[in-house]
């Protein structure tokens, strides 16, 4: 019987496109769901390497639907010849923009701005929670969490639309207190938050105060803090901040959604899967 896993690993015709593309795959064979034995190798490799190692999944996945759909088998030299044409022009599109950039003098400063505007994995040991709110008129007030491991899968998410519009301010400074407070229930010890509001970053950052309403929300935020071995905030672009965004704008009034690592909705692993690509 075919098995997703056995399209990735354990089969000859695979076993020789990671060998004709450099790569040495362990098979994992303690591994039962794909994305264990994805997340598992992607700990091994770095920079080129893993981005070849994801275009070849997905080589892997078109090759085997040809098969299944149109009877339509590849010779598995054109497909390694394919992958690697296809990270070349990745790599030189990417030297390109950066010519571009010092050309326009924009410096490499700008280019390291936006090479960051990708969502990026936490060190090891470390969760990412990333957190995001969103208002619209009639359309209630929106707010997204959620919460990825050091290489990028997502361990839990929450999703929630109020009735009514809220200061956007109060809902990213509350959209951050329950993402702490669901670390604190998960157990997490040591917490990246990150979230797209720079004003909620600074205030938590230098430990604002005051007696608005965004400022209360600020205390009961950081007077969580002692629960947790180490925890860090960081502002980051839109761009870096899709999941929690889609997320913020995915329920209907009155609606709420949690789920952990069995229950992902598939729009969810879409937009995670995407900018974890983008990560390497």
């Amino acid at each position: 019987m075919e098995t997703c896993l056995h399209l990735a690993r354990g089969c000859g015709w695979v076993d020789g496109l990671w060998e004709g593309l450099g790569l040495e795959i362990r098979s994992h064979l303690g591994f039962e769901r794909v994305r264990e034995w994805v997340e598992a190798v992607l700990m091994e490799l770095d920079g080129s390497k893993a981005k070849k190692f994801i275009l070849g999944i997905l080589a892997v996945w078109e090759v085997r639907n040809g098969v299944v759909f149109e009877g339509r088998e590849v010779h598995v030299r054109r497909v390694v010849a394919r992958v690697t044409d296809l990270l070349k022009e990745m790599e030189e599109s990417e030297v390109a923009d950066i010519e571009t950039r010092e050309k326009r003098g924009e410096g490499l400063g700008c280019m390291r701005d936006d090479k960051e505007g990708g969502w990026k994995k936490p060190s090891r040991g470390i969760v990412k929670i990333n957190v995001d709110a969103g208002v619209k008129e009639r359309g209630g007030t929106g707010i997204g969490v959620v919460c990825r491991n050091e290489v990028g899968a997502i361990m839990w998410g929450w999703a929630e639309r109020w009735r009514g519009e809220f200061d956007i301010r109060v809902a990213e400074a509350e959209a951050m207190l329950v993402g702490l407070q669901m670390a604190r229930r998960k157990m997490v010890r040591d917490v990246c938050m990150e979230g797209d509001c720079k004003e909620l970053i600074e205030a938590l950052q230098h430990r604002h105060t005051g007696r608005s309403e965004f400022h209360a929300v600020i205390e009961e935020i950081l007077s969580l803090c002692h629960h947790f071995n180490s925890i860090s905030w960081s502002f980051r672009s839109r761009k870096s901040n899709t999941v929690a965004h889609e997320l913020a704008h995915f329920c209907k009034i009155g609606g709420s959604l949690l789920f952990d690592d069995s229950t992902i909705p598939s729009r969810i692993v879409d937009i995670a899967a995407a900018d974890l690509y983008e990560s390497y």
